[in-house]
């Protein structure tokens, strides 16, 4: 894991991930090489006999066992610590800083007191692991858990923020270092197309912390929105970024090949979108027909294979697999969720969040373990720099803020403290780690212990004092409401029932792609909506039921097959859960 600098993208051309994952796997392959030689320096000249060979083979099975053993007690003790946490409502430690924490313990006692090889070689971390099956489930978890309507009431601010702020804070970071480094401030002999890598990983913000301690405190819905909304797309611009400015390494650098390298960004990303939106209305349209709602182990199986097959796809053809994960999971929980029997809707939503929660749990732990696992190249300047750096990058929110109150009512308005909290919840995380893990460079060890330092610190310093801030700037709490309270936000949505996509989903994609057959939407409890309805009588009827809090993820359906609005609604009321009843015989009148 301590490989240093090797050579750029290859070619010239445009390197993604699945060029980075390759070369986490050169690196994980020289290292088994690197093991293999040992052992043959080592071994006897005679040959071993069967019965050695074997019990060496468990040795090493009993090593292997031990070693994800330590690896699953570290999770238990996260998970427990954030139940603790949870339950105490402690501000300065958040449950991404705890996993750190126990990470760095752990390291720390592996590094300097365990003397068992084969444990050292597992706490290294694996970029292929972590492209290919942890970032997936966490990306596809955030677009399909989004709240979708308060994410549409704020696309502007976010697609600015994702994009043009990204462009930006590269821009500026990269531009920071490069100055220091010319006047000789930094030592360390970076090249201007270092200095934007370095800006273009360094901008993949990840504020895991904050969005939890603003989900716990119940902040403004907007405010959630706009940072949430912002980190997710920022993820993925960051990715294709970062792989767009690599093959600068080999090449010239010319304005002509500038506007190619962003003309393959925009086709990247913009193929990448319709690859998971493709995959997300297919899903929908077989579910549509596909009537699995007696079997929803089985329905839930075909949905999460569909999901994962989106982000494959789009390496297979060079794009980028997390803008088709993320778009795959907004387009499977806006058309595809209303497509699923109810135990079905419950399983994905929670499963989801489930498996999104041990992937982040076990990056964070691994973050922490990384401090002690990996060769570093300390530089104190490069790292100051770099900290002040990341935060004046971060102050394109302002502009880009107050950019888009022009065009706004003066109710929906990003206000000043609104702003400055959001240029706060810039925090670094797994994306950042994992992309100056490869080490790209000549100076990449360097890079790698800088961004892991500012990783730790925004983490650690900053997401703890995350609660102190909304404090301080009285940003008010307790506003977002629970599943099946009214949300005021009358006037905006009303805005959103006049926009053009909402009219033509409504009235052309949901019933194409959908099995609805009757949508109502309620400013309150859904069962008080369904009493003022008269319901067909229909054994496959599904009734769908929203809430202006929908954007949640929370959707109820509830088969109507008495025939009765009445007793739908009682049922609705008495309890969130499916229930069914016996179908009494009706004449067609009823």
């Amino acid at each position: 894991g301590g490989g240093g600098g090797g050579g750029g993208g290859g070619g010239g051309g445009v390197v993604h991930v699945d060029a980075v994952v390759s070369a986490g796997a050169r690196k994980r392959d020289e290292y088994k090489d690197t093991l293999l030689e040992q052992k043959l320096a080592n071994a006897p000249s005679s040959k071993l006999t069967a019965n050695e060979i074997i019990q060496q083979e468990k040795i090493e099975e009993q090593a292997d066992s031990f070693s994800f053993l330590l690896l699953l007690v570290l999770l238990i003790l996260c998970f427990l610590t954030a139940f603790v946490l949870r339950s105490t409502k402690f501000p300065y430690l958040q449950e991404a800083g705890a996993s750190v924490v126990y990470g760095l313990v752990v390291g720390a006692i592996i590094r300097f007191v365990s003397d068992i090889e084969k444990l050292k070689s597992v706490v290294v971390f694996d970029r292929e692991v972590f492209f290919l099956f942890l970032l997936p489930p966490i990306i596809f978890n955030a677009g399909f858990n989004m709240r979708r309507r308060a994410f549409l009431r704020n696309i502007g601010s976010v697609l600015l923020l994702a994009f043009v702020g990204t462009l930006v804070s590269t821009a500026a970071v990269g531009g920071i270092v490069y100055a220091f480094r010319a006047v000789g401030a930094i030592s360390t002999p970076l090249t201007l197309i270092e200095c934007l890598l370095f800006g273009a990983l360094i901008s993949a913000t990840d504020p895991v912390t904050v969005l939890s301690i603003f989900s716990m405190l119940g902040v403004d819905i907007d405010l959630y929105s706009n940072v949430f909304g912002e980190s997710v797309l920022n993820d993925a611009v960051a990715i294709v970024l970062f792989g767009s400015i690599i093959g600068f390494q080999s090449q010239p650098f010319s304005w002509i090949a500038l506007a190619a390298a962003l003309g393959t960004f925009t086709l990247i990303f913009v193929g990448s979108l319709l690859a998971g939106v493709i995959v997300g209305l297919l899903s929908s349209l077989l579910f549509k027909y596909a009537d699995m709602h007696k079997y929803p182990i089985l329905e839930t199986a075909l949905l999460t294979t569909y999901a994962y097959s989106s982000y494959l796809l789009a390496q297979g053809l060079a794009l980028s697999g997390i803008v088709a994960i993320l778009f795959c999971g907004m387009v499977m929980a806006h058309y595809t969720l209303r497509n699923l029997s109810f135990a079905s809707q419950t399983i994905v939503s929670q499963m989801f969040e489930i498996i999104a929660l041990i992937s982040e749990t076990f990056v964070f732990v691994y973050l922490g373990l990384g401090v002690f696992s990996f060769a570093h190249e300390y530089n104190v300047v490069f790292i100051f720099v770099a900290i002040l750096a990341i935060l004046v990058g971060r102050l394109h929110v302002f502009p880009i803020a107050l950019l888009v109150n022009l065009v706004r009512k003066k109710e929906q308005r990003i206000s000043w403290r609104h702003m400055v909290m959001m240029w706060f919840s810039g925090l670094r995380g797994a994306i950042a780690f994992s992309l100056a893990l490869g080490k790209e460079t000549a100076n990449g060890e360097a890079i790698f212990t800088t961004t892991l330092i500012i990783v730790l610190f925004t983490v650690l310093v900053m997401g703890g004092l995350t609660v102190p801030v909304l404090s301080w700037l009285k940003i008010e709490v307790g506003v977002v409401p629970q599943h099946g309270e009214a949300d005021d936000t009358d006037d905006r949505e009303a805005a959103m029932r006049r926009s053009l996509f909402v009219r033509i989903d409504e009235r052309y994609l949901l019933p194409f792609f959908t099995r609805q057959k009757a949508r109502f939407r309620s400013p309150g409890v859904a069962a008080r909506a369904l009493t003022n309805v008269n319901a067909s009588v229909d054994g496959d009827t599904d009734i769908l039921l929203e809430d202006d809090d929908d954007d949640v993820g929370s959707t109820e359906h509830i088969e109507v097959v008495d025939g009765t609005a009445a007793t739908a609604a009682a049922a609705a009321t008495g309890s969130s859960r499916f229930q069914t009843y016996e179908k009494p015989e009706v004449d067609d009148d009823d």
